[in-house]
Formats: structure tokens, sequence, C-alpha cells
């Protein structure tokens, strides 16, 4: 599935017929949108398909997704908020179905503690394939159990000409992305991305379906093989014992014939030093 995530920049930013131009050029499955006002709400005029908007609280924009395909009513996730005085309002996250993959369409809070604990409270909430994407107003690498980040690794958001920031990301679990690339950023501030996301084959293990990961096979080969090492470790160790012990009689009857050859070396020359002794006391 190929999938798009742009935050719009509230009313200064990209307006309906940008959103609409970016779903005609690239033909998304699910498009997500951040910081989307009342007005996107006519984009299925333009292009058709599926649109759902989820407004924040205190906020004229919120979160929203489009797709071609019909997607069950989206719902919303609410996420901790800051407890320090003169916090901003709750944010949520929107869930998303589509098929056997769940997606989270986040506008996660900036400081940088409290957008980490957003991604383990959605994380936690999300059962089997799932991706987080959207505006994490994250800065630095993140760290999530079970997720990797999948986004394209460019630079997403410049809000002036002197630095940028890789602010929307994809952080995916049992999927796989075959290409990540930065969109051109348009009327917005953002950068849109898009992701083709491919779902994981699924195995039967015991009575319940589990997630193959094969991306890497040869590391998993390897471990598999260090395990076994593991468990036959005392296996081994009785075996070399058994073999040293039959071999142990071999070796003391080795060393006693290398202790002996000495011993008969020296006889030799004790009976050569007595000859020449007795010769020369007959010369005498």
């Amino acid at each position: 599935m190929k999938a798009i995530s742009w935050n719009l920049l509230r009313l200064t930013g990209a307006g309906v017929e940008d959103v609409a131009g970016l779903v005609e050029r690239h033909h998304p499955d699910l498009l997500f949108l951040q910081e989307a006002i009342e007005e996107m709400a006519d984009l299925p005029a333009l292009v058709g398909g599926y649109f759902f908007r989820q407004p924040l609280e205190g906020r004229i924009y919120g979160l929203a997704v489009w797709s071609p395909h019909p997607l069950p009513r989206p719902y919303a996730l609410r996420l901790p908020v800051s407890q320090v005085p003169g916090r901003v309002p709750p944010r949520v996250a929107q869930i998303v179905q589509l098929g056997e993959v769940t997606f989270a369409n986040v506008h996660l809070s900036h400081g940088q503690f409290l957008n980490r604990w957003q991604l383990m409270h959605i994380a936690n909430a999300l059962d089997g394939p799932a991706a987080i994407v959207g505006d994490y107003n994250a800065v630095g690498p993140i760290k999530l159990a079970g997720f990797k980040d999948v986004g394209p690794r460019q630079s997403t958001h410049s809000p002036n000409d002197i630095i940028s920031f890789r602010l929307d990301r994809c952080m995916a679990r049992g999927l796989r992305c075959s290409y990540a690339r930065v969109l051109a950023r348009g009327s917005s501030d953002h950068h849109p991305i898009l992701l083709k996301l491919h779902t994981l084959p699924v195995v039967q293990a015991s009575d319940r379906l589990v997630t193959a990961h094969v991306r890497r096979p040869m590391l998993r080969v390897s471990v598999e093989r260090w395990l076994r090492v593991v468990r036959e470790a005392p296996a081994r160790i009785r075996v070399r014992q058994t073999v040293l012990e039959a071999l142990d009689p071999k070796l003391r009857k080795a060393k006693r014939g290398k202790a002996k050859r000495p011993s008969s070396e020296s006889n030799d020359i004790t009976a050569r030093l007595r000859v020449e002794d007795r010769a020369r006391s007959e010369i005498r």
C-alpha cells in the first residue's frame, strides 16, 4: 500500500486544491493530514474517495485521513498530557484501519519526553501490524519496542532558511517499507513523506498467528545455531570427557615409552664408558 503524510500548516499553508493535486499525482491508498482545517472536508468533491476529520480540542485544525478505499470510521485515542501549569490542550491520535493494518495518524507534542511518552501509549494500544505516521515533533533518534523507523531520513520541516528538522516520520511493526521519499514542500512549511508499505508474511505457531520477520534470514540462522550450541553444550562436554578418558591409557603408554628411551640411552653411554676405561687400563 502507498501512504502519504503531510502537515498542511493550518490557515496559511496548503489548501484543499494543493491536497487534491497531491492525490492526483501520486494516487495514495491512504493520505494522512495534520493541521487540517474544515475546508479539507471538500476533498472528496475534488478527487472522490472517503474522508474523515478529527478536530483537536482548543484548535482550529485537526487530524484527517483520505482514502480511495472504503474505511471503517476512525476513532480518536487520547494521548498523555503535560502536568505543568500553562499546558496546551490535549492531543489525540486518529486510529485508522485498512485491511489487517492499523494506522495511527499523529501530531505529537513538542516536549521531547512527552512525545516519546505519547508514542509508547499509542504503541501499547495497537495490535498486530501497525504504523504510527505523521508529525512527531521529535528531534533525534526514537526507540520504540517492536517498531522500526521506516520513514525517509531527509529533513521534512524548514521553519526558516537556516535550519531544518526531520519531524515527519513513520514507525512500523509487522510491515516492510520498500520505498520512502520526501516530496516537494509546496505551500506548507512541511514536506509530505511518501511510503510504500508491505505486510510481512504470517505463519501459524501453535494456536495463534505470528508475524514472520524475515528481513534478516542470515542473522536468524546464526542466532538459531548459537542457541543450539548452547543447548547441546553439556552433552558435548560429556562426549569430550569420554573421548579423553578413552585416550588416556594410550597417552600414559606413550609417556612411558618416552621415559624408557632416555634410560636405555644412558645405559648405553655407561657401558661405552666402561669399555673405554678397560681399554685404557690394558694399555697402561
